[in-house]
């Protein structure tokens, strides 16, 4: 049996590298961090 390794990148995994390396990174957000970041976003979008 012979390991086949993609030689692309999927959005799957690239979400899931991304997930890992903010969390090793960051820790752990907040409520707090993602009440903020989301009235960030949100007052981003609206003006």
């Amino acid at each position: 049996m012979q390991l086949r390794i993609k030689s692309r990148i999927t959005k799957i995994s690239e979400v899931a590298f991304m997930n890992w390396l903010a969390l090793d990174t960051w820790g752990q957000p907040s409520v707090q961090d993602m009440l903020d970041f989301s009235v960030a976003l949100l007052a981003k979008t609206r003006g």
